[in-house]
């Protein structure tokens, strides 16, 4: 037998909790384009202020990302990485997609 469908209950963005200071605002399709150096934004933008990095003084395992466009696999491969143990992931050139 076929497990029961979960039914998801869609609401506003106006109506979503808000965290901390987080401010949640709906904007028009051109917009969040414009809010994004994406060729095809994923429909959400957020500003944030970037968290301050430092080069682990000893690296055993590093994952260099050369040229990977899309911030998803960006984000898969940090996760991966992460989950994997290493002590860095270096993003080579300006056409790897931002971390970020």
């Amino acid at each position: 037998a076929a497990a029961p469908r979960r039914r998801v209950e869609r609401r506003p963005a106006s109506d979503v909790p808000r965290a901390g200071a987080a401010r949640v605002v709906r904007a028009p399709e051109h917009v969040v384009k414009a809010a994004s150096a994406a060729s095809t934004p994923p429909g959400v933008a957020a500003l944030v202020e970037r968290p301050a990095t430092a080069m682990p003084a000893e690296l055993d395992f590093v994952l260099a990302l050369d040229a990977v466009s899309d911030p998803g696999n960006v984000g898969a491969l940090v996760r991966t990485a992460a989950a994997a143990g290493a002590d860095a992931v270096l993003l080579v050139g300006d056409q790897c997609a931002d971390a970020f």
